[in-house]
């Protein structure tokens, strides 16, 4: 018997024509180990080599969706792409450069609503740009969103209808911390497994840089805004 009777896994990517057929393939395979009913949606943040062209060979494979974004809008935007466009009950992203070891999803079954699965990486290559957002980014979190996680920024497995019910505002790159700060709102928490961070056999990280930071630092206040927004509505609904 499967692990889960449904699961959609998005991937994606920009500028990865190295990597994303192997993890094209590694995902097809995976999923047809853990789901008996399988989704793969594929996320084409506006690449401008020749990831599309890697790409045609799974366009004729049973349930498998690409999305192809006209111009790079990061990977906020992306992962947005990738939630509106799961149809299966549990849903999990993962990044196209082979950085999330696919094995690690034989590790986790389903679970309850009130819960969902957070990896956190034991081993992280950061550049300089990267670690301060990352660092700053979890401050934020614990102190003024009440988020206690190792990680909010790595893989992470869902149930669709909590997506659904977080209603996300974001497209930035601190969509997923929306997305916490919601499911802790709900009482939804994590179930925080360790993971291994691969290091890239190809290409380079296209997160971290001054451009990246500052655009997330700007989010900060409007992240700040959305969840209290949130958390008043949630409980004018429950009273």
């Amino acid at each position: 018997m499967k692990a889960f009777d449904e699961f959609t896994l998005i991937i994606f990517f920009y500028n990865e024509e190295l990597t994303i057929s192997d993890v094209v393939k590694k995902s097809l395979i995976t999923l047809d180990q853990i789901a008996s009913k399988q989704e793969l949606v594929i996320i084409n943040d506006g690449s401008t080599d020749s990831s599309a062209e890697k790409l045609k060979q799974f366009e004729s494979c049973k349930n498998v969706k690409i999305v192809t974004h006209t111009t790079n809008l990061g990977i906020g935007q992306a992962l947005k792409s990738g939630y509106d466009n799961a149809s299966n009950k549990f849903v999990c992203a993962i990044p196209g450069d082979g950085q999330f070891d696919l094995d690690e999803l034989h590790s986790i079954k389903e679970f309850q609503k009130n819960r969902f699965y957070s990896f956190y990486r034991k081993d992280k290559y950061n550049n300089f740009y990267r670690m301060i957002l990352t660092n700053f980014n979890k401050m934020f979190n614990m102190y003024f969103l009440n988020i206690v996680m190792y990680d909010v920024n790595w893989v992470k497995v869902y149930r669709l209808e909590s997506l659904k019910q977080a209603k996300i505002m974001l497209n930035s790159s601190l969509i997923e911390s929306e997305i916490c700060a919601k499911l802790n709102k709900m009482n939804i928490k994590p179930i925080e497994i360790p993971s291994k961070y691969l290091e890239r056999r190809h290409g380079y990280s296209k997160g971290g840089n001054l451009n990246t930071l500052s655009k997330a630092v700007l989010e900060i206040l409007k992240l700040y805004y959305i969840v209290k927004r949130f958390n008043y509505r949630l409980k004018n609904a429950n009273e």
